[in-house]
């Protein structure tokens, strides 16, 4: 009987997708970041210049987690999230992910200042949230 209970565990894995692991992470910070004035902007740039900014933007930002010792979980529209304190625990999460939103605040300035274009008017919301989190790794199978 254990040997039929194995092969229908067996039988089932081989039809899963995807294996998924979960870590749990006691203290983490998250930071949610909202460009505001992306969609003013979209009525007066061209669809590739409106692209091509956002692109530079978020790889900026991207470099600043990196900086800040921040992960980018995602980005979703014009919104930016990324956490610190995992994969590694980091006793100064929240001091990271503060740093890591003022910086965010400063390029956003920079990248109105360098389109020189009267109707830029881009602005941040920031939220900083201290957590607990539990990350999820998704594993495809290949075959």
């Amino acid at each position: 009987m254990i040997n039929d209970m194995t092969n229908v565990e067996d039988e089932h894995l081989q039809h899963q997708f995807h294996r998924i692991y979960i870590h749990r992470y006691e203290n983490v910070s998250i930071l949610f970041a909202d460009v505001k004035g992306f969609t003013n902007l979209s009525t007066t740039l061209s669809a590739q210049e409106l692209v091509r900014m956002l692109n530079e933007l978020f790889a900026r930002f991207d470099r600043l987690a990196h900086e800040h010792h921040c992960l980018r979980i995602k980005i979703l529209g014009d919104c930016y999230y990324c956490v610190s304190g995992l994969p590694e625990p980091r006793p100064d999460h929240a001091h990271c992910c503060v740093e890591m939103g003022l910086s965010m605040l400063k390029t956003i300035s920079a990248t109105c200042s360098r389109l020189q274009h009267t109707c830029c008017s881009l602005r941040l919301r920031a939220g900083i949230m201290q957590c607990e989190a539990a990350a999820l790794l998704q594993h495809s199978r290949l075959h």
